[in-house]
């Protein structure tokens, strides 16, 4: 008895020593895949769509009612790629997201 209760728990402990270095290399696979944005990566943003924006469409005022819908423009930092797809997306643009999992400086992306 007292055998058997050994080579189980020696089976057990193989199969769980296993299972935990595959499970800590796909983590690390997820980690890398997933962006993370910082402070300086916004600050970054707003300089480039900045440029961007006034190289390529020069606006006449930033916030202007009453002005016709096919002068009005939008930027965003980040993007995803459903949202391109979809013709949902800002003109503007800094990053474009292979998935909505990333994460601002404050928090999650929704």
């Amino acid at each position: 008895m007292d055998r058997w209760l050994g080579i189980g728990g020696f089976i057990t402990g193989v199969v769980g020593l296993v299972l935990t270095v595959y499970y800590a290399r796909k983590a690390e696979e997820l980690n890398l895949m997933r962006k993370r944005l910082e402070w300086p990566d916004l600050q970054a943003a707003a300089n480039d769509l900045g440029r961007r924006i006034k190289t390529e469409f020069p606006p006449t005022a930033i916030i202007a009612p009453g002005v016709a819908a096919d002068r009005i423009r939008a930027a965003s930092v980040a993007v995803t790629r459903v949202a391109c797809r979809n013709h949902k997306s800002p003109e503007y643009y800094w990053w474009l997201a292979n998935s909505d999992d990333f994460f601002f400086p404050w928090g999650k992306a929704r």
